[in-house]
């Protein structure tokens, strides 16, 4: 077998290494002229797609949700001429809405039971100290529970629309006591006083079984700010608070 014959590479015989240097020095040259002709450009980084400030839309979607003057003065119309005590056990019972409905079926049940003996039986009750209040007034409670989809509207206005709620009350008051609808008599006294700079028109019983109070709603606070209005159940803590008569006489 003959022998494999070996070759020696010698670049600098052959001249291969002066065209291999050549090349790499042309490639050098061409990369650095494409540098300074296209400089690379820095990484910016990504921001954020900016964001439309909130339409009017959206800004009035919660003033939509709040119940007009007009619509104030209708709902409120079957009770603006209560007395004050009244009116406001009235305002406070609506926003437990569940409750009046259970104390009217009680009522109903427990017809029997009179004086001392009602009282101590509703006393052991759960309900709201307002709603239990309006066991005194039977013909009253059956009706925030017959019209429950009324009581229900009433105690959502009462929770967002504290200040509107008392001005409606004024207005008709004040359209009732303009055509001769509300005047004293031998079942209540109408007076006009002076309340936080403004006059305001008070009903009053003439032989009141409660104390009397002017109607005040004010909102209540928690750490975090006021407290949103929501349907409060047994326990809760209320989203309003009613300056109200005692109770039950």
């Amino acid at each position: 077998m003959a022998a494999l014959q070996s070759y020696d590479y010698n670049p600098m015989v052959d001249g291969q290494f002066d065209r291999d240097a050549s090349m790499i020095t042309t490639t050098i040259k061409v990369f650095t002229a494409a540098l300074l002709i296209f400089p690379p450009q820095p990484i910016l980084a990504q921001t954020p797609p900016e964001t439309s400030p909130p339409s009017a839309q959206q800004e009035s979607t919660s003033s939509e949700q709040l119940l007009s003057d007009a619509q104030l003065d209708a709902l409120l119309a079957p009770i603006a001429l209560y007395p004050d005590a009244l009116l406001s056990e009235v305002l406070m019972a609506s926003t437990y809405p569940l409750e009046v409905v259970e104390a009217d079926r009680w009522v109903e049940s427990n017809k029997n039971l009179k004086g001392d003996a009602l009282k101590d039986a509703v006393g052991k009750q759960s309900w709201d100290d307002s709603v239990k209040s309006l066991v005194a007034t039977p013909s009253v409670l059956d009706m925030m529970s017959q019209k429950l989809s009324w009581t229900q509207q009433l105690g959502d206005a009462v929770l967002a629309q504290q200040p509107d709620i008392v001005d409606a009350i004024q207005r008709l008051r004040t359209k009732a006591q303009a055509n001769n609808k509300l005047v004293s008599n031998q079942q209540q006294t109408v007076s006009t006083q002076q309340q936080d700079g403004k006059q305001v028109i008070v009903i009053t019983p003439t032989q009141p079984t409660r104390s009397m109070c002017r109607i005040t709603i004010r909102p209540s606070f928690t750490e975090r700010g006021p407290i949103r209005p929501i349907r409060h159940t047994t326990g809760q803590r209320r989203a309003t608070s009613l300056q109200v008569c005692s109770r039950l006489g």
